[in-house]
């Protein structure tokens, strides 16, 4: 499925990553000459993902990435109850590869930062150093399961620098 428009499910809109995570979903989109819907915010819970389903199929979109797991579950748990195959009619991805998403039916496809970063910026803040949060590009792990169409043959878990 070649996809020209996706959804992103924001998260809090006081939450840094949900920034960061819009703002280079944005870029994506642009260069790639998406249409980029944005929906939300979303509180990061499974109901809050349930219900975001909904705004999700109004849109007509062919792929959705939600600000966290817990909420793309959420969105993959209404699409099965109301009979929206994953990935065949929409490709779903989730942020943050918590450890049930692997459990889903079908698994879901998500990113998560990589956290040795975290830990570096970390320290650098508590040095009592001033030092600025870069926003450039951030190291992640990308685990293709079967809710994304590119991974249907099968599940292909890999490193790469992305923009997330």
């Amino acid at each position: 499925m070649a996809h020209r428009s996706v959804a992103y499910l924001q998260g809090p809109s006081s939450s840094w990553s949900n920034k960061e995570r819009l703002r280079n979903v944005r870029a994506r989109t642009t260069a790639l000459r998406m249409r980029l819907n944005v929906l939300g915010p979303y509180t990061p819970t499974l109901e809050s993902g349930r219900e975001a389903a909904e705004d999700v199929i109004k849109t007509g979109v062919t792929a959705a990435m939600a600000f966290d797991d817990l909420t793309a579950m959420g969105v993959l748990s209404r699409f099965w109850e109301l009979g929206v195959q994953v990935p065949e009619q929409i490709s779903l991805t989730g942020c943050d590869d918590v450890f049930c998403a692997a459990l889903c039916s079908p698994p879901l496809t998500t990113v998560r930062a990589l956290t040795s970063l975290a830990w570096q910026n970390r320290d650098r803040l508590t040095s009592y150093t001033a030092v600025a949060v870069s926003s450039s590009a951030r190291p992640t792990h990308f685990a293709c399961r079967r809710c994304c169409c590119s991974c249907v043959d099968g599940p292909k878990v890999g490193s790469k620098t992305g923009h997330f």
